[in-house]
């Protein structure tokens, strides 16, 4: 069963809103201070460590959902279409993933005869068996896909084009490197994050993930300037974004097909900012056979390179848009690293050496020292790993 629909929730107050004069009759003292301190200390190593959520930024509303495992999520937008945010916010939780009613080989149609399309008239529109819905739905598509096809006419150009889909990643110390990989025949979101998987790891190596400590967090839509593979300056949607303005993280309309030549990809501008939220793209690329066949949500937003592939050019730098893999510390892998490759022989070893030596203090003191050196053997494996 799909999980309860649940609706976009104001921004909750923070402690740093709470009063800073109390009444006469009850001054804070330096006990309160240091429960606040406190306070505010834990809360930040909870969201460390992922049991607690972010504050909300000024501006942004936040939705939530679940997803195909269970797992509670959220993003935060700033909308500039009324009514986006909420429909984004019942796609997610009615039909963004693909359930037990859905084969697993079923690319043709959603359940319950539902289908989603994302496209520059409306932000999402529900197809149904209805005539007057789908009557809208064809005007809505027919009048944005007319525009397309009277372009390519005047150009004289083919029907499908190349697309190329730039992503940037962490190749090492403060090192970028870019890639670009042919998606012509990604047709839904769940080839589209099939194939960027796949190429992730290629670039990435097969055998990386069992060793490297690192890995992929979050994926974000990116502006960068481009002047050779030596200087790739990334900018994601956090950088270089205006709260309230549209999107800078893609390209402008004058680029974008049909007005211009070098990029596909719509609504332009976007409904939403960001126009996908990370933790969205983080969990479909994450679980890509759990998304339901058909949707686009993705695919048709993403900034796809239209006029060939991009080159560095001698007079100057280059602009273009795409995708960043943002990496950080496999935690969860570190952790384990050590609970099971550390502690239980630095255990035993304290245990046997108690027992045969009859001295536990100096056992113990012994292991000690094993756990000691084997967080920093971590930190140096990971170090090392990072600058490879």
């Amino acid at each position: 069963m799909p999980p309860s629909k649940q609706s976009v929730l104001p921004e909750p107050s923070v402690p740093n809103e709470t009063r800073s004069e109390a009444s006469p009759d009850h001054e804070p003292g330096p006990f309160w201070d240091l429960a606040l301190k406190i306070y505010t200390k834990v809360l930040a190593l909870f969201t460390s460590i992922r049991l607690g959520e972010k504050g909300i930024p000024p501006g942004y509303q936040r939705i939530r959902w679940t997803n195909k495992r269970g797992k509670r999520l959220y993003d935060d937008y700033v909308e500039h279409e009324p009514g986006a945010l909420q429909a984004l916010q019942e796609f997610l939780n009615a039909s963004a993933y693909r359930t037990r009613m859905t084969p697993e080989g079923d690319h043709t149609s959603s359940p319950s005869g539902l289908s989603y399309t994302f496209n520059s008239s409306l932000a999402w529109v529900h197809s149904s068996n209805s005539s007057d819905i789908a009557d809208q739905m064809r005007k809505t598509v027919g009048s944005s896909r007319s525009n397309y096809d009277r372009k390519d006419a005047e150009l004289g150009e083919m029907s499908t084009r190349t697309l190329h889909l730039l992503s940037c990643m962490e190749k090492g110390g403060h090192s970028v490197e870019l890639h670009q990989e042919i998606i012509t025949n990604v047709t839904d979101d769940r080839q589209l994050f099939h194939t960027l998987r796949r190429s992730y790891h290629e670039h990435r190596g097969r055998f990386r993930p069992y060793w490297s400590l690192r890995t992929v967090h979050s994926i974000h839509f990116m502006k960068f300037a481009y002047g050779g593979r030596r200087y790739i300056d990334v900018r994601c949607h956090d950088d270089i974004c205006e709260n309230g303005k549209p999107c800078d993280c893609i390209p402008p309309a004058d680029l974008v097909h049909p007005i211009g030549t070098e990029y596909e990809c719509y609504p332009i501008p976007s409904k939403l900012s960001p126009p996908v939220g990370q933790r969205l793209m983080m969990d479909f690329f994450t679980d890509p056979d759990g998304i339901e066949p058909n949707v686009t949500l993705v695919t048709q937003q993403l900034p796809k390179r239209i006029c060939g592939e991009l080159r560095s050019q001698s007079f100057g730098l280059v602009e273009a848009w795409g995708i960043y893999y943002k990496e950080d510390w496999d935690w969860a892998k570190i952790w384990w690293v050590i609970a099971i490759g550390f502690f239980p022989p630095s255990l035993l070893f304290g245990i046997l050496w108690g027992i045969l030596k009859k001295d536990i203090q100096g056992a113990f003191g012994v292991a000690s020292w094993w756990m000691t050196g084997a967080t920093i053997l971590v930190g140096i494996v990971g170090t090392c790993t990072w600058t490879l």
